[in-house]
């Protein structure tokens, strides 16, 4: 386990989404794919990486209604 390398634990098949995708077309590959992140390209190259995470907490803060104030 110590010696064990990347490459052995690693995904050979990476699915990618592109830097100008829409919430829900990331969604839908981290969906369709049954994976929890995907790595975001610009031209081929890694930018960044969306977590399912990223995306629920986008829209629980975009699309929910505030909570009522505390009296």
């Amino acid at each position: 386990p110590e010696a064990t390398r990347a490459a052995a634990l690693m995904s050979r098949e990476v699915h990618g989404v592109d830097e100008f995708d829409t919430a829900d077309e990331v969604l839908t590959v981290l969906r369709d794919k049954g994976i929890h992140q995907v790595p975001v390209l610009r031209e081929g190259r890694l930018v960044g990486l969306v977590r399912t995470r990223d995306v629920l907490r986008f829209w629980a803060r975009t699309s929910l209604a505030p909570p009522p104030a505390l009296a």
